[in-house]
């Protein structure tokens, strides 16, 4: 384990106590988590049902955003913004044995926004909906490339979703898996009105695959998440008594997490 996964493993391991600390000093409906994503590392595919070829995101592709979330009820929301550079891909054409090479844009329409509510066991259902234009912007055959300007018609939506703990939403991260229905393609330029209907042929269509990985980045994450843990409605629970205002925050790799705890009533005040 290197030097600065140690320092991040540490610095939150040490919030971590001064959370559980501000916890049983206030009642629970006084007890927020904020949480940040700073460059949190995106990664995945996408899988073209009808040409049968797996689209895999290239390394730079991030997550900004953050998290709020009550312990009392279980509840909050999450928005972000998932940024992918431009790529190039090997795509494979039937029947022919030449390659071709297709440079690729994901361009997120509008900010990725997602809803926690509380699931069984108190862990947490997370749905996020995300939506990106997807284009292609060159196509290379025989090591020869040809500019092209093509874009789906309306953007691909991602509907996300995964039950997940408090330590996997705030530390580890999240995978979800699916699919989704890639729209008709428009293409500009002389050649666009034939390009469109070759490229919507090959691929639009319903139930394309997808994974989507979301973590923190390397040096913050720990080996593995805990195998258990305790659920955090009856964490902010236990011991709460008096009358107290408790908060805390720290940031190693990416993670950024707050708690805010107060009295009953401070909070309603």
């Amino acid at each position: 384990m290197s030097v600065t996964r140690n320092r991040s493993v540490a610095v939150l391991a040490g919030f971590a106590s001064a959370a559980a600390m501000a916890v049983a000093a206030a009642p629970a409906s006084a007890i927020t988590v904020h949480t940040k994503f700073n460059n949190w590392v995106v990664s995945g595919s996408l899988t073209l049902k009808k040409a049968e070829q797996t689209i895999t995101l290239p390394e730079g592709s991030t997550f900004n955003g953050g998290a709020i979330l009550s312990l009392s009820t279980l509840t909050g929301s999450l928005s972000g913004e998932v940024f992918v550079p431009n790529f190039s891909t090997p795509i494979t054409l039937a029947g022919s044995a030449t390659p071709v090479t297709a440079s690729v844009s994901f361009t997120e329409a509008g900010p990725s926004e997602g809803v926690i509510t509380p699931a069984t066991e108190g862990k947490l259902n997370l749905a996020i909906i995300s939506k990106a234009n997807l284009g292609l912007t060159a196509v290379g055959i025989a090591g020869i490339e040809t500019p092209i300007s093509c874009t789906t018609a309306a953007p691909v939506v991602f509907e996300l979703a995964e039950t997940l703990s408090l330590s996997e939403l705030t530390k580890y991260g999240n995978h979800f898996a699916g699919t989704v229905t890639i729209p008709s393609w428009s293409c500009s330029g002389l050649k666009g009105a034939v390009a469109g209907p070759v490229v919507t042929a090959l691929m639009s269509g319903p139930e394309n695959p997808y994974i989507l990985n979301i973590v923190p980045p390397k040096e913050a994450e720990a080996s593995s998440p805990p195998a258990e843990e305790a659920p955090p409605a009856e964490e902010a629970h236990g011991g709460a008594s008096g009358s107290a205002s408790v908060s805390g925050s720290a940031s190693a790799g990416g993670v950024s997490v707050s708690v805010t705890a107060a009295s009953a009533a401070q909070a309603s005040s």
